[in-house]
């Protein structure tokens, strides 16, 4: 929408102010919806300039407004938020370029990434709900990838080059598919995710349109007029063309059936993925707690285990995926294995509060009080308000005679809303045994 209140303010067909006004307005709406949308602020000037031949001076001046409103959510965005968005995107596992370690090694995997994105236009099957590490992995100059793509955005760079004076259309589309790209190619800022079929939506547009275009323009006699009737090897192609994508289209809308489903063809189609095998190995779990039959829940275990295993031998400190196989191993009574899966993702994020207090409770339960204690003690320092965390520490700290400590976390836990039976309970006890 606010394209078209855009092109249609520079065309001067009707209220130029009122135009602007309604394209910054939608253009504001599209931003906080989609940050994604910043992007089209290359698009409205390359649009007035390309198709509608608006001098640039012209085209420049009508800009601003949409400038301002970039610049009206950015400042509502950093107000909100600040940067607690880029803190949390910190590990291979959202992006593997968090993983190169050159300059040379960075710009190779991006451009590898890319290649992604045009091969998804020529042939989008299969698809996959995820492709984090390892399914796509840091590359070198020596892979094939990078100058697949370098030489395909080069050409497609070129070819607009060359329409945008013969076929400005087929041009303009073009460069709005290589512009949407670009946000989401990890070419300024790293994205939280490292590839994505959803990127292609908004993009898909311009490759789309340039193709129909082009077909047009390859099928008519001249630029003036339509295409002529087409021949039976035209027919025959478009017609096996059709049939090969209506039956992938067909084949990955079976993908949406269910949660099990979708989680099932990640791993069939992305195995490589730490984050597909772990999502289906959590749905197991899932299962696996619901089920009142031993033996399918026996089954559902060993499938959750199987696949929350291979997402952590693919990336070994996937810190979600060794708290829930830790949390299986716990379930079923393989203690040592799970401290083993607890301590590593502890080590992997030392900050992980569940863990802490999972490690925590399985050495309490085997009587190493004072082990147990260092993980409540340091789930305090993470998070001093979690009511799981301050129950585990007051009591824990009671056994150990450290009563000084437990009567104040209790206290502590009762000011802040967070306080229990068991807190309280510890509490009394060393009051009672003080006023003695």
């Amino acid at each position: 929408a606010a394209l078209g209140f855009f092109l249609r303010a520079l065309s001067g067909t009707s209220s130029e102010r009122r135009d602007l006004g309604l394209s910054t307005l939608c253009f504001l709406f599209a931003l906080f919806a989609k940050e994604s949308s910043a992007a089209f602020l290359a698009v409205f000037p390359l649009a007035g300039i390309v198709v509608l031949r608006s001098p640039l001076k012209h085209v420049a001046r009508a800009s601003l407004p949409l400038l301002a409103a970039v610049l009206v959510f950015v400042l509502a965005r950093q107000a909100a938020i600040g940067d607690v968005f880029q803190e949390n995107e910190t590990t291979i596992l959202e992006n593997v370029l968090y993983g190169t370690d050159t300059p040379s090694e960075r710009w190779a995997t991006t451009f590898g990434i890319a290649w992604l994105y045009l091969k998804m236009m020529l042939w989008p099957h299969p698809l996959s709900w995820d492709y984090s590490f390892s399914q796509i992995q840091p590359m070198s100059w020596s892979d094939t990838q990078p100058w697949l793509a370098l030489c395909g955005f080069l050409i497609l760079l070129v070819l607009a080059g060359m329409w945008l004076k013969r076929a400005p259309a087929s041009g303009f589309f073009l460069l709005f598919f290589c512009g949407l790209i670009v946000p989401t190619a990890n070419v300024f800022f790293y994205n939280g995710t490292t590839f994505a079929d959803r990127f292609l939506f908004l993009p898909s547009l311009g490759f789309i349109a340039a193709a129909v275009l082009l077909a047009q323009r390859s099928l008519a006699s001249n630029d003036q007029q339509p295409p002529q009737a087409l021949g039976m090897p035209v027919i025959g192609t478009l017609a096996i063309v059709l049939l090969l994508c209506t039956g992938a289209s067909m084949s990955r809308a079976s993908d949406w059936t269910d949660d099990f489903a979708v989680f099932s063809s990640g791993v069939a189609h992305a195995p490589m993925s730490s984050r597909t095998q772990a999502g289906l190995g959590t749905l197991y779990m899932n299962r696996a707690e619901a089920e009142r039959d031993p033996a399918q829940r026996r089954k559902y275990v060993d499938s959750a285990v199987t696949h929350l295993e291979e997402s952590i031998r693919l990336l070994p400190g996937n810190t979600n995926a060794l708290f829930k196989v830790g949390l299986i191993y716990s379930m079923t009574g393989e203690t040592n294995k799970a401290i083993d899966r607890y301590r590593r993702s502890i080590s992997s994020r030392p900050d992980y509060v569940m863990a802490l207090n999972n490690l925590g409770a399985l050495y309490a339960s085997l009587g190493l009080s004072d082990s147990a204690y260092v993980c409540f003690k340091q789930s305090y320092l993470v998070d001093s308000s979690n009511g799981m965390t301050l129950t585990n520490l007051c009591i824990v700290s009671n056994l150990l005679g450290k009563r000084d400590e437990a009567l104040k976390v209790a206290e502590y836990a009762e000011r802040i809303g967070q306080g229990n039976e068991k807190t309280r309970g510890v509490r009394d006890v060393i009051l009672q045994s003080t006023a003695r």
